[in-house]
């Protein structure tokens, strides 16, 4: 869907089962993902106390078969170190807190573990500057991650961020995720995608999955932006 703000990033905007997305691309990605892939996991953060942030699960994947997999866990997935993370990846996961805060940053921001200078919080500022060569998926399990700041010039957001640095698509909700079902709806929506299916049909199909079981699924919201 082409749409210009501030509708782009709005949810539910079409019947879930469609199979849609927002075009934040110029251009398609001149390869496909590497086959096997290599994926960056960063979980299990652990933010500053004075957010008040209700911890998370502990994340538990079931492994991609064939795929090399990096971690940052705990103490190791801090801003910085997650940056670094992201320059050989063919995916991207973050199962993170997410939240907005228009004092910090006019987008929606990741509360991952703090720096020695005390900066915990991913911004859209800092993905929009990176160079991401190998096209990545990237996956945003984290509450209000496809948040669109309030203008009506550009759609700036962490989806777009990572759009601009060369993701090849982001998949994220501007709204609030479940803790104990993201982990698998994101990976059961990736490895889709890796056995060769197109994103928007693969978040469409494990979308009508969850809200057969489910009508009121949190998952109606996830959006698929490339």
């Amino acid at each position: 869907m082409l749409a210009l703000p501030p509708v782009f990033g709005l949810p539910n905007l079409l019947p879930p089962t469609l199979a849609w997305s927002y075009r934040g691309r110029s251009s398609s990605p001149e390869a496909p993902l590497s086959n096997p892939p290599h994926v960056v996991t960063v979980a299990d953060a652990v933010p500053p106390s004075e957010l008040k942030l209700a911890p998370l699960q502990a994340m538990t994947l079931t492994p991609i078969p064939g795929a090399s997999h990096v971690d940052l866990r705990g103490a190791e997935a801090t801003p910085a170190g997650t940056l670094r993370s992201f320059a050989g990846a063919d995916v991207v996961e973050i199962h993170a807190h997410g939240f907005v805060d228009l004092k910090r940053s006019d987008a929606s921001l990741i509360a991952l573990s703090p720096e020695a200078n005390g900066h915990f919080a991913l911004n859209a500022r800092e993905i929009a500057d990176l160079k991401l060569p190998k096209a990545p998926l990237v996956i945003l399990a984290a509450c209000h991650a496809a948040y669109v700041a309030p203008y009506r010039h550009e759609p700036w957001g962490l989806p777009h961020a990572f759009l601009l640095a060369g993701a090849r698509a982001v998949i994220a909700s501007p709204e609030t995720i479940s803790d104990a079902e993201a982990g698998g709806f994101f990976r059961a929506v990736e490895q889709r995608i890796l056995a060769g299916t197109d994103p928007a049909i693969a978040l469409r199909d494990e979308r009508v999955r969850q809200l057969a079981r489910d009508p009121k699924s949190w998952t109606g919201a996830v959006l698929l932006f490339d």
